[in-house]
């Protein structure tokens, strides 16, 4: 297995440069650590904002790859725009009309706005009572800068450059052996992962029905079979 931190995140260097903060730059990014490493075709998981990068790079380098698991994703961001709405709804009305003042007014730090943020993410990012250590690792070190640029100022608002973004028209194209994963509570909602199940010509989905975002953590047997059982169908398929 062979995890890595890319530019910008953990130990990797992050330079102050907002133009290098794009999928396409990431792409090679993958692609290059393929093939400094010699590691032929791969199986390739993306968790999440990952899942964006492996579609991305599956419709790039196709031939490279042996499978594809997609993990809390989904292929069209306007459409996971309206299904975080469903989200925000389920808090009210007036909590809702809060949210969207501070959001037009830009005072995002406000007591009120972050605490709907952490219901928000207790309901549908972790749901377990308390978020494991390395989850509290990642959030102390993450990196608003690459964060920012390319998706927003939060988990349930997209204002950057990944904010248009659709790759459901193109998904046909690729045949490889396909896991979806997704959470019953997920951010990135059942209906997300649906939309890529019916794009993908060879795909299989499982939807772990107590985890929101994270079911690697919150099922974790459960999660672990599921993988392993998939990749021990795509080894002998590839």
């Amino acid at each position: 297995v062979v995890a890595f931190d890319q530019l910008g995140c953990g130990q990797s260097d992050k330079p102050k440069d907002a133009s290098l903060w794009t999928i396409a730059r990431y792409v090679e990014e993958v692609e290059t650590l393929r093939t400094a490493l010699d590691l032929g075709r791969v199986h390739l998981l993306g968790q999440s904002w990952g899942g964006w990068l492996s579609i991305e790079y599956a419709l790039a380098y196709h031939d490279n790859l042996k499978s594809l698991m997609l993990a809390n994703t989904c292929g069209d961001m306007p459409h996971l725009a309206s299904e975080l709405d469903r989200h925000r709804a389920a808090l009210g009305s007036e909590t809702v009309a809060m949210m969207q003042r501070h959001e037009a007014e830009g005072t995002l730090d406000h007591a009120e706005y972050a605490a709907a943020i952490t219901l928000l993410n207790h309901r549908h990012v972790c749901r377990l009572p308390e978020w494991p250590a390395p989850v509290l690792r990642s959030l102390n070190d993450w990196n608003m800068d690459v964060y920012g640029v390319m998706q927003g100022p939060n988990e349930f608002l997209y204002t950057g450059n990944l904010k248009d973004w659709n790759r459901i028209p193109d998904m046909g194209r690729i045949t490889v052996p396909t896991l979806i994963t997704v959470g019953l509570h997920d951010e990135i909602t059942p209906a997300c992962a649906r939309r890529m199940k019916q794009a993908l010509p060879n795909a299989q989905l499982t939807v772990f029905p107590n985890s929101s975002h994270m079911p690697f953590y919150e099922e974790p047997e459960a999660y672990r079979e599921n993988l392993l059982e998939f990749l021990r169908m795509a080894a002998v398929d590839g």
